[in-house]
Parts: structure tokens; sequence; C-alpha cells
């Protein structure tokens, strides 16, 4: 053991680690660790497409957390710096199923201005609050 580090040899007896990262009877070459810090996946032979697959499997099970959404919360849905009526045009669309759904994800938690996880008439008011009173 390195002075004041910590061990990187470790006897399994009990084969823990062994049962934790064994793909196919061998220790995996890789391993994908997801946000909660779980073996998300394992494999002995990591080709492109393979580690492309599988991040994108895991940025899609992380949801909101992986997200990067500058306009998040703030009620501008379109995304051109400015919270205005064009927005709000733009929320009502989706809330009477005019044009159906937003047009991604960053839209959509845009338009969530309370983050309550639900976009709706109270997120139209919170909104307009804040074009009338900045």
């Amino acid at each position: 053991m390195p002075e004041g580090g910590s061990c990187q040899i470790v006897e399994d007896t009990g084969y823990a680690y062994y049962n934790l990262f064994n793909s196919n009877n061998a220790y995996s070459s890789a391993a994908w660790i997801d946000h909660n810090m779980e073996v998300h996946y394992k494999t002995n032979v990591a080709t492109s497409e393979s580690i492309i697959n599988e991040i994108d499997e895991m940025l899609d099970a992380c949801g909101d957390l992986c997200m990067d959404c500058p306009t998040s919360g703030t009620g501008d849905v379109n995304a051109d710096g400015q919270i205005n009526v064009i927005d709000v045009v733009e929320i009502l669309n989706v809330i009477l199923n005019f044009n159906g759904e937003f047009t991604d994800e960053c839209a959509q938690s845009s338009a969530d201005f309370n983050s309550d996880n639900r976009v709706n008439v109270t997120d139209i008011v919170a909104i307009v609050n804040q074009i009338l009173n900045p």
C-alpha cells in the first residue's frame, strides 16, 4: 500500500468483486458505472458502437439529472433569451394540444416554471406574472 494511499489489491475470498464485474466467467475489460454508482453494463469486448449505445442508454435512464438545458425552469421555451408572450403561446399550444408536444426535452423543462414536473396553467400564470413584474 502506498504511503497515505489506499490498497489497490484486494483479496476477494468471497468473490464479491468477481461477481460484481464477472462477464462470461472472466473479469470485464470494460464496465459502465451510472450516475447512481451502479454497474450499468460490462463486457470483455467494447466497440465504438457498443460504447455509444450504452452511453445513450445511460443518458436516457438518467433523465433530467443529465439534461444540459440552460433555460430549464425559466419560461424561455424557445431559448431566444427572452421570456415573453411567444413562450406563453407555445406552452398554451401544447397544453391545449394544438401542436401536440414541445420541440424537445429542454423546451418542456423550460416551460415547467414552478419545477413541479408538470407543465400546466400554473406555469403560464407564473410566467405571465414574471413578464408583467420582472
